[in-house]
């Protein structure tokens, strides 16, 4: 959660900023998507009261902790950017789905979305098989591109490891990664950065209301 909080942070900062580029390393570049970071277990709450409804139904009406997450006149604005392919889809918490039958829903779910919206330009989608390869594009094959290049939509999904290899989601394009845990010098330095900036953040409240 918090890393997906740091990208959308620094994501849509560049935005901000109007900065053509979003520079994550010293002297390493790279262009930019519009995140778009979702709860999955709020998805799934709106999902009961719109038994029918899908993942890109729910975008732009989604909410963060239960607040709206854009106002309602702009709720498209995020649909017309995947439908461009502009976007970086930040799915948090699909270890969040306690029951094991409506885990498998969601997954489902999601797959449909990542198999309509986050095709290749050249339709592969993250579920086709690889050795179509050679047969139909003659050596020519083309992955969905990488954040340095422009040329459609992304996606994050964060999940617990307990669970998630009953229900995973797998394709010859679809990579994961794990988190190394902190060791402990690394969390006191974490502790310590994240105390100084509520300190700062608190401060400065005060001083605005005067207090």
């Amino acid at each position: 959660t918090t890393i997906l909080r740091w990208i959308t942070h620094v994501f849509a900062q560049t935005m901000w900023s109007h900065s053509g580029k979003l520079a994550l390393e010293e002297n390493h570049n790279r262009s930019f998507r519009i995140p778009i970071l979702i709860r999955i277990g709020e998805f799934v709450e709106w999902l009961d009261h719109h038994k029918t409804g899908t993942l890109i139904d729910y975008i732009g009406k989604h909410t963060w902790f239960s607040q709206h997450y854009c106002p309602d006149d702009n709720e498209n604005v995020f649909k017309e950017l995947i439908y461009s392919g502009h976007a970086l889809i930040l799915l948090d918490g699909l270890d969040k789905i306690h029951y094991t039958k409506r885990r498998s829903e969601i997954i489902e779910l999601v797959k449909k979305f990542m198999d309509e919206y986050l095709r290749a330009p050249d339709f592969i989608s993250p579920f086709d098989d690889k050795i179509f390869e050679d047969m139909w594009f003659d050596n020519n094959f083309v992955e969905t591109q990488p954040l340095s290049k422009f040329g459609g939509n992304q996606i994050i999904i964060t999940s617990r490891i307990i669970g998630y290899n009953f229900h995973p989601l797998d394709g010859p394009f679809i990579k994961h990664y794990s988190l190394l845990l902190l060791n402990h010098n690394e969390a006191r330095d974490f502790i310590k950065k994240w105390i100084v900036q509520v300190d700062e953040r608190i401060l400065a409240d005060l001083l605005t209301e005067r207090i």
